[in-house]
């Protein structure tokens, strides 16, 4: 019952703040926190005297909101917006240079058109997910807008046109062979599919450092997906599969089976040991019942448990010596054949999720330099001179 109350009155409790709240915004004042880019906080007085905080336009914040949206407006993607605005010397508020999450959130945020909405955001959701728009509470005209609402509209049709449940969706990282394997060997950040150049036809590879945040940070290295993927597959099965790998898996197998069978004659050794030693102390209280030294009432259940613990210790003793007793199994190159033609299957196979996973076992991370891209084993690694890809200087749209 009192759980019951509390969430009647933690929802009233609700409801009254967001009735506070959306009153505050009628009458054009904000309710508490930092004011999105392009606008400042400056103090004022309502009617009764009450100190409040309304919106102001910060000019010299706006002429870059409108510039971005201006630029969506032409059908630049997040990508090229950052580019311009970085390579132009223009910053974000923190001084640093933008990135596509703040871009992002500035082209779909009302507040630019001077409406203040609540209950927009679901903050039961990991991440920023949106409420239904009929959920929403929208209040118009709260504070000067900095874009004009056609300007809006334009730039959210865009963003719908673009949203994958409306279009086909580019195909993803992980639909690629070397996602979460590829790093970057100037900044050290990942690689990963960037975009698909002229007509699409392919995707390439490239810093996501230089992608989200232009070459001022990173200069990047465009390279083309399906013929860096080959490579990676031909040099990889190249050295996992040489003859001398083979012959040496053979070796190391066959130690491994002999070393097996060793192991189990010592644990054979250890039972046999430990059995004695239970039947030995069973012996002595044995011995000692029988003199009457020790009255059997005071031992029974300590005798039950020893009793029980030998038994399990000759069924296991059993157990290990007729495994012994098998000869060990002799790993032949005609196995070892079959073995590597299965794997080879699965390596040079259409199925990607398979031949990440395989890559997974063998490779630490493909680095990738202007000059060239480096395989990193486990152990070790090898250099393949990047003059085999095309690189390209062209910057495709996200």
């Amino acid at each position: 019952m009192i759980e019951v109350i509390d969430e009647f009155y933690s929802a009233a409790l609700a409801q009254e703040t967001i009735r506070g709240m959306i009153e505050n915004a009628r009458g054009g004042y904000r309710n508490g926190g930092l004011p999105v880019y392009g606008y400042q906080n400056v103090r004022s007085t309502d009617g009764n005297g009450n100190q409040k905080t309304r919106y102001e336009i910060n000019e010299a914040e706006a002429r870059i909101v409108r510039l971005i949206f201006e630029l969506y407006a032409k059908g630049n993607g997040l990508k090229n917006i950052l580019m311009h605005l970085n390579d132009h010397g223009h910053r974000a508020r923190s001084g640093g240079l933008w990135n596509k999450a703040t871009i992002a959130s500035i082209v779909r945020n009302e507040a630019y058109i001077g409406w203040t909405i609540f209950n927009k955001k679901d903050t039961k959701i990991y991440g920023i997910q949106f409420k239904p728009r009929t959920e929403w509470v929208i209040i118009k005209n709260t504070h000067p807008p900095i874009v004009a609402e056609q300007l809006f509209n334009r730039v959210q049709a865009l963003i719908e046109e673009r949203h994958p449940t409306r279009t086909a969706a580019r195909t993803t990282a992980s639909t690629y062979l070397l996602s979460g394997l590829m790093t970057c060997d100037r900044c050290g950040s990942s690689y990963g599919v960037t975009g698909y150049g002229r007509g699409k036809k392919y995707a390439y590879y490239n810093c996501l450092t230089y992608s989200k945040k232009g070459k001022q940070v990173c200069p990047g290295h465009s390279i083309r997906a399906d013929e860096l993927d080959a490579m990676v597959i031909a040099k990889v099965r190249e050295r996992l599969f040489s003859e001398f790998n083979i012959r040496q898996l053979l070796n190391d197998l066959n130690v491994a089976t002999r070393t097996v069978k060793d192991g189990r004659c010592e644990q054979v050794k250890d039972l046999k040991r430990r059995l004695a030693d239970k039947e030995a102390r069973l012996l002595r209280q044995y011995e000692a019942i029988e003199s009457g030294k020790i009255d059997l009432s005071l031992i029974g259940d300590r005798l039950r448990a020893l009793k029980a613990e030998q038994n399990a210790l000759r069924e296991e003793l059993a157990n290990f010596e007729r495994e012994t007793m098998l000869a060990p199994p002799v790993i032949t190159r005609a196995i070892i054949e079959r073995y590597r033609q299965e794997m080879e299957q699965v390596f040079i196979g259409e199925n990607v999720q398979e031949q990440r996973a395989f890559l997974k076992n063998f490779i630490e991370k493909v680095v990738v330099g202007e000059s060239e891209t480096r395989i990193v084993y486990y152990a070790g690694g090898i250099r393949i001179p990047s003059g085999i890809f095309p690189a390209t200087s062209e910057h495709p749209r996200p």
